[in-house]
């Protein structure tokens, strides 16, 4: 299966070498007018499901920015800007949004985009894994949180020590073959129904 390249310019003639490069490079090259309507984009970006989307034009304003910020929240692929424009405030604005490589040539560029395309690849994949990174860390946070809130229940009920309520946790997963995270919030479903019924009996 061929690897679509999507490309969004105001003018689809300009962009001749860029498919020619492209092409060579082993992809079909999909259009897409860049004053395409912001919210029609999320609908042409799934259609396409592009493992490349380059994003041509003479200057960045501040409605394309939009468009590129849209465009990073319906697709992961590496976004890729060539611009005359090398207003600084815009450079940082369009990093920020996600673009994984942005070029101040665009008439000059065609010919290097192999190379800058395996470059773009790499930021991309180190973005997408600080995203990961990011996100195993707060869940991991959640569930120390979880995990302690349980030990404090079993402490409190049992009367154990800290060490001996996440002992009881431990071996409780280990027995029914859980995650002692999963172990940790039946605790806390079962103590919050507890709870509830403690609430209705005394209504």
């Amino acid at each position: 299966m061929t690897d679509t390249a999507l490309v969004l310019s105001h003018v689809e003639d300009e962009l001749f070498l860029y498919k020619q490069q492209l092409a060579a490079l082993g992809f079909d090259v999909a259009w897409c007018p860049l004053a395409i309507p912001t919210r029609d984009l999320g609908g042409v970006v799934a259609t396409a499901a592009p493992r490349v989307i380059v994003v041509i034009c003479s200057k960045v304003t501040e409605t394309i920015l939009v468009r590129l910020r849209h465009i990073m929240a319906h697709c992961c692929a590496p976004l890729l800007v060539f611009t005359a424009d090398d207003d600084s405030r815009m450079i940082d604005e369009a990093l920020r949004a996600g673009v994984a490589s942005y070029v101040v040539d665009p008439d000059g560029a065609a010919d290097r985009l192999p190379a800058i395309m395996r470059v773009a690849d790499a930021r991309c994949r180190l973005e997408q894994q600080r995203k990961f990174d990011l996100l195993q860390a707060r869940q991991s946070l959640q569930e120390r949180k979880t995990i302690d809130r349980a030990k404090g229940i079993l402490m409190d009920r049992k009367g154990l020590s800290e060490f001996d309520a996440y002992q009881l946790l431990r071996k409780s997963a280990m027995n029914n073959n859980e995650k002692i995270i999963d172990v940790a919030r039946r605790v806390l479903s079962v103590a919050s129904l507890s709870a509830e019924r403690g609430e209705s009996a005394r209504s």
